[in-house]
């Protein structure tokens, strides 16, 4: 008998060590991320306590970043703007602003790359290591060997080439989106220029001009391209920009984006009146689904997605 009750009070003793010892992590817990979450900023203790605990900055859709990595992003941000541009982040005015704005920049880069990956992943597409590698070896094979680099960073902004890396990331989802996703055309431009833009009447005259071409083309589905070749004013800035395949609305002037949105395959634009004079647009292919800018889209996608922040 006695020794079943020895028993029965070692068990229940366990069990109170045990409660015990979940409450105390709990309050720990609890209580370090109250610090951090309201102290606003952490000294060595705290930001050691954030790489042990995974205590969350804020949720991307399903995505979870921690505060750690958010501050590393902070932190590899500041000596990038600090070698680059010398920006003050110190106890200044001016530093604290400055570091207020980085902070929101960081969270932003860090909620569109997550949204990046998502939106390329769910049509195949991924940016891989050795993109980001390949990027970062065609982007030193001018300036000097990988040694020489790794020296650079580490001795004049205390970098790594994985903190580079990040950044690079960034601009590849970014031109992957562009390639992939933003609505884009292959275009033929011709121009059709106004002698004397303080002229009325030339400018009556280009656009009579203008118009034939379009009347001819729609006649002759050979006469655009024919013009295009032989005619068109190659001298133009415009049309000789154009040496790309394919080209989304931030590549065109203001003037040409509505008519560019509003192409269908194989069709040709309106005359289209610039300060210089006439241009026409033909239609040559097409690929992307979003009709809009870069920014637009980000805007849109952050306008579907939900974020829960726990950081001020």
């Amino acid at each position: 008998m006695r020794k079943e009750v020895s028993s029965f009070f070692k068990v229940k003793n366990k069990r109170k060590k045990i409660i015990l010892a979940i409450i105390l992590i709990i309050a720990f817990i609890v209580i370090n991320g109250l610090c951090i979450y309201f102290r606003k900023s952490a000294g060595h203790y705290l930001s050691v306590i954030e790489k042990i605990i995974p205590y969350p900055a804020f949720f991307v859709g399903k995505e979870y970043i921690t505060l750690d990595e958010y501050n590393s992003k902070i932190d590899l941000n500041k000596k990038l703007y600090e070698l680059s541009y010398k920006m003050d982040f110190g106890n200044s005015e001016e530093g604290k602003k400055n570091l207020q704005d980085l902070r929101k920049k960081t969270k932003e880069e860090i909620i569109e790359t997550i949204i990046m990956e998502n939106v390329l992943s769910s049509s195949g597409k991924y940016i891989s290591k050795k993109d980001i590698k390949d990027e970062f070896d065609k982007g030193i094979k001018d300036i000097g060997s990988d040694k020489e680099i790794k020296n650079i960073l580490k001795y004049s902004a205390n970098l790594k080439e994985s903190d580079v890396q990040w950044k690079i990331q960034y601009n590849l989802l970014k031109d992957s989106i562009r390639d992939n996703v933003l609505y884009s055309l292959k275009l033929k431009i011709i121009a059709v220029k106004t002698l004397d833009i303080n002229n009325s009447q030339d400018w009556e005259v280009s656009k009579l001009k203008a118009e034939k071409i379009i009347e001819e083309s729609n006649s002759n589905a050979n006469f655009f391209n024919n013009y295009f070749v032989l005619d068109n004013d190659k001298n133009d800035i415009i049309v000789q920009n154009f040496g790309r395949e394919y080209y989304t609305i931030e590549d065109l002037p203001k003037e040409f984006r509505n008519a560019f949105l509003s192409l269908m395959p194989g069709q040709i634009s309106a005359p289209l009146k610039t300060d210089l004079g006439y241009y026409i647009l033909k239609d040559e292919g097409q690929k992307g689904s979003f009709r809009g800018s870069f920014s637009d889209f980000i805007q849109d996608q952050k306008n579907k997605t939900k974020v829960v922040s726990f950081i001020y």
